[in-house]
C-alpha cells in the first residue's frame, strides 16, 4: 500500500475502499474538492466513521463483518503512518467521543496496533462487556448518502434502505 498522507487522505480513503466512492463524490462536490473542503477531519468522521458506525448498528452478516475488517485494517495501517496527522486523525476522527456499543461492537475487528493505540489512549475499552450493548440507530445520521452505499453492498434490492439503521437527511 502507499504510504499514508494527511494531504492525501481523503483520497486514499476512497481508493482502499472504492464502495465509498458515491458517498465521497457527493460530498466533495457539496463540500469542496479534497483541500478546498472542510478538511480531513470532517471527511472521515462524515463519511469513514459513519460508514463505520452504520455497518456497526446493523445486525451481523459476512458481508457487513467483511466490510468492517476492511475499513478497520485500514484503521491500522493509518496509525502506522510516519504522518502524525494521519495518526491523529485516526484516533480522533473515528474513535474519539465515541459510545461505548461502537466500542463493543468494533473489537473484533481491530489489528494488532489499533489494540495497542486504544490501549495507551483509552484502556477502558477492554473492560466493556463482551455482548452486544444496544445502539440507538436513531442518532446515526448521514448527510452525504453512506447509508445508499450500505444498502447497496448489503444486496439491498435497489440500494433500498430499509434494514439500514440511521436518517439521511439533505446536505447541500
Amino acid at each position: 500500500m502507499t504510504e499514508l498522507n494527511y494531504k492525501k487522505i481523503e483520497q486514499q480513503i476512497v481508493k482502499a475502499l472504492p464502495e465509498l466512492s458515491p458517498a465521497a463524490a457527493y460530498y466533495w462536490k457539496t463540500e469542496g474538492e479534497p483541500g478546498e473542503d472542510c478538511g480531513s477531519y470532517i471527511f472521515l468522521e462524515d463519511i469513514f466513521a459513519s460508514y463505520a458506525r452504520i455497518l456497526l448498528a446493523m445486525p451481523v452478516r459476512p458481508r457487513s463483518s467483511e466490510l468492517l475488517q476492511r475499513a478497520f485494517t485500514f484503521v491500522d495501517q493509518m496509525f502506522l503512518s510516519p504522518d502524525p496527522e494521519v495518526r491523529d486523525l485516526a484516533f480522533i476522527g473515528l474513535f474519539e467521543g465515541q459510545e461505548n456499543w461502537f466500542f463493543a461492537r468494533s473489537r473484533p475487528f481491530y489489528g494488532s496496533t489499533t489494540k495497542k493505540v486504544l490501549d495507551r489512549e483509552w484502556p477502558e475499552w477492554r473492560e466493556l462487556p463482551d455482548e452486544r450493548i444496544e445502539c440507538d440507530g436513531s442518532r446515526l445520521l448521514d448527510g452525504f448518502r453512506v447509508r445508499h452505499v450500505i444498502a447497496t453492498e448489503m444486496g439491498h434490492e435497489g440500494g433500498l434502505l430499509e434494514g439500514v439503521p440511521g436518517e439521511t437527511y439533505a446536505n447541500g
